[in-house]
């Protein structure tokens, strides 16, 4: 129990905020393969991960549209596309040693689900929202001042200056550890523009149209984080 105690203390130390309700905390670092096999019943943090996320979406807008003012909508959008990407909060999990803190399973602790990305990424995202239960949304910005700082979220990812088709790539295989694809299905008539989709195995993520078919391939990438981003 000390040391668990001291891990969450270091923890809160590295992030910035220190939690008035400390249950919350941990609630946050609760993967679901630790509740799975516990005999008692265990809140996992897979809600919290859902409030998180919307939190963060939003913290990031709010920045961008303050710091970002000669920016377009489609810019915005594609900047806080790159700043959610789950390979971006990955890496500030493990900027914090989120993975170290979780609380799994025996099974998923001995597959080492705490390096997964998709495991850090939605810790750090229940992490967000655990702050916003318990300080509303100054500590969640507080926790973002600290952790999106430019030793672990470079330029290029604020920037957007990653192309989209990059981003989604980076996505999926975090996520699903598959790659999109591509295929035209509709083709221009003169002066008229390319449609694109894009899939992963079955599934379409998202069309996109251009003059030129990277265009319209870079619209559907766009259109398919917007739809990931949760």
């Amino acid at each position: 129990m000390k040391r668990r105690a001291a891990a969450l203390t270091t923890l809160q130390a590295h992030i910035g905020y220190t939690f008035l309700d400390v249950e919350l905390l941990e609630t946050a670092l609760t993967h679901a393969s630790h509740a799975n096999e516990s005999k008692t019943y265990v809140v996992t943090n897979e809600r919290m991960e859902f409030l998180g996320d919307a939190v963060l979406s939003f913290l990031v807008a709010e920045r961008l549209y303050r710091e970002r003012v000669r920016s377009s909508e489609g810019e915005l959008t594609r900047m806080r596309a790159s700043a959610v990407n789950k390979r971006t909060l990955a890496e500030v999990a493990r900027a914090f040693d989120l993975g170290s803190v979780l609380r799994l399973g025996k099974g998923a602790r001995a597959a080492g689900t705490h390096r997964l990305d998709s495991a850090v990424a939605n810790a750090f995202e229940a992490l967000l929202g655990a702050a916003y239960l318990d300080g509303g949304l100054d500590a969640c910005r507080l926790i973002l001042t600290r952790s999106f700082n430019p030793a672990v979220v470079p330029d290029e990812v604020w920037n957007g200056t990653k192309d989209a088709k990059t981003m989604l790539q980076e996505s999926v295989q975090a996520r699903l550890r598959m790659h999109p694809s591509y295929t035209v299905i509709e083709w221009p008539e003169a002066g008229g523009s390319f449609l694109v989709e894009v899939r992963v195995h079955d599934r379409t993520l998202g069309q996109g149209s251009g003059l030129s078919k990277a265009e319209a391939e870079q619209a559907a990438a766009l259109e398919a984080l917007r739809g990931l981003e949760p």
